[in-house]
């Protein structure tokens, strides 16, 4: 059904007669497949086999493998049975067998009924035949959830028992186990387990374990946690601990979460290395979600070098900390940003403090400095985008940092430049006047694909029929049909958007 929003306005199967056209006189076999794809979806009754018809003969003249692999992918979520042989047959012309492998198991996601259980065979023949363990491994993984037939499951789990590295095995049969039941279930888990206990490395035995772990209950699973605990504690690499650690912390709760996510962050503080300490802190402050000791936070800046690391470590912290603590690191982090010479690390540490806060006073704080930190028009634009992406929808600091981007972006000193801008704060926009200037702005792009790319996303913002009306002039008027048709694409999918 088209939007009735727009339906006295604009005729969406002409304007989508209109990509197709353009979507067919694209020379490139790679593009024309990806430009028709994109189309099927709008595309109904018998036209529509039709045309996907038509998708994979393009598909099959596609000389690189991996884009013709590409190409299949995209089209995967629209075939039905009648596709299938053709779609398999051209799978088998592929002659790099991790492509083979990673596409038949992308297709399965998007089959049903015969269908689907023709790909899953495939897949595990392939993963049997397979001389390379991990493909093997990765190639079961990705069907695990898709051995409707218990005779399938089986197959699965004897190929899973081939595989020879424990934790690998381990990974694959928890996996499978996380979508069987009853007592073959628990028969998985315990074999899962017993592969991970076996082995001698630690670091390898904790990832194992807490693969095991998502699928336990009870006294069983705290066990297993705390045995995973035990294997991290082992690690005797600071970093590798710190990430060993991570993981057994993510997987538990309570107090032994934050317990976990404090020996992490004590693990990567002991780094020797200067370079390795500030990646490790990085990593760990990412993923922190717990509040953590004021005394740890508070060791954290002065142990990160690079300092666009240690603004945006800073910035992690302020989630995760509380009181006077917090904003004494938030301060760090902003004072981190001022003493930055180059000015699009600036900026880009600047971003990065933004994207961990969600307090609009911190956000504001953000802004003041933005105004003052001396940024040249990329680097304002990549603080002002990520504030617009932190702040709420319809908020006073939304507005502001938008209106901000569109006037950096109405007077470019490069179009690539001009384009990125626009496309990143696109999304964010919602004032009616910011709208018609972007889309002003996208329709004066001289490059035929970057105004089409700048369009495609300025028009899926648009409510007013005028301001669409006015897309669909500036998207005709791109005369690189491979360009064309992906902007009258979006104009496309935008009509056909249920009414809102």
């Amino acid at each position: 059904m088209s939007n009735p929003e727009y339906a006295a306005d604009l005729a969406w199967q002409e304007v989508l007669e209109e990509a197709l056209r353009a979507a067919r006189t694209v020379a490139d076999d790679w593009l024309r497949a990806c430009r028709l794809t994109a189309l099927v979806q709008h595309v109904e009754g018998t036209a529509r086999g039709e045309l996907m018809e038509e998708i994979l003969r393009t598909v099959r003249a596609i000389a690189d493998e991996v884009n013709r692999s590409f190409a299949l992918r995209m089209a995967a979520g629209w075939l039905d049975t009648a596709g299938l042989e053709e779609s398999l047959r051209i799978v088998e012309t592929l002659t790099d067998e991790g492509l083979r492998l990673s596409l038949l198991a992308d297709m399965t996601e998007h089959l049903t009924g015969s269908a689907r259980r023709e790909a899953v065979e495939r897949v595990l023949r392939a993963a049997r035949d397979t001389t390379d363990e991990d493909r093997r491994a990765r190639s079961l993984e990705s069907v695990a959830g898709r051995l409707d037939d218990p005779s399938r499951r089986e197959e699965a789990v004897r190929i899973a028992e081939t595989i020879t590295d424990g934790g690998s095995r381990a990974r694959v049969l928890a996996m499978i186990a996380e979508h069987t039941e009853g007592a073959t279930r628990q028969e998985l888990l315990d074999s899962a387990l017993r592969a991970a206990r076996c082995l001698d490395d630690a670091g390898s035995r904790v990832y194992a374990l807490v693969a095991v772990v998502g699928g336990l209950e009870g006294t069983v699973r705290d066990e297993v946690t705390e045995e995973a605990l035990g294997a991290a504690l082992a690690v005797t690499d600071d970093k590798e601990r710190a990430y060993a650690l991570l993981s057994v912390a993510e997987r538990s709760d309570g107090s032994a979460r934050r317990e976990t996510m404090e020996r992490a962050l004590e693990a990567a503080l002991a780094v020797a290395d200067d370079e390795d300490r500030s990646y490790a802190l990085f990593v760990v402050t990412r993923r922190l979600d717990v509040p953590v000791r004021a005394d740890l936070a508070g060791r954290v800046g002065p142990a990160v070098t690079d300092r666009v690391s240690r603004a945006e470590a800073l910035a992690a912290l302020v989630r995760n900390t509380e009181g006077a603590v917090r904003e004494e690191i938030l301060e760090e982090a902003l004072n981190t940003t001022r003493v930055i010479v180059n000015t699009a690390a600036r900026g880009k540490a600047l971003a990065a403090v933004a994207e961990h806060l969600d307090d609009p006073a911190h956000l504001d704080r953000v802004w003041w400095v933005a105004l003052t930190a001396l940024l040249d028009q990329k680097g304002h634009a990549k603080v002002l985008t990520m504030l617009a992406w932190r702040s709420e929808s319809g908020s006073e600091l939304r507005r502001r940092a938008l209106g901000q981007v569109l006037d950096f972006v109405a007077s470019p000193d490069n179009e690539w430049y001009q384009l990125n801008m626009l496309t990143a704060a696109a999304e964010y926009l919602e004032d009616a006047d910011h709208l018609e200037r972007a889309l002003g702005i996208a329709a004066s792009i001289t490059h035929q694909w970057g105004r089409a790319t700048a369009l495609v996303a300025v028009v899926k913002r648009l409510r007013d029929p005028a301001r669409l009306e006015e897309a669909l002039r500036a998207a005709r008027s791109v005369t690189e049909d491979k360009s064309r048709a992906m902007a009258l694409t979006a104009i496309v999918e935008r009509l056909r958007e249920p009414e809102r």
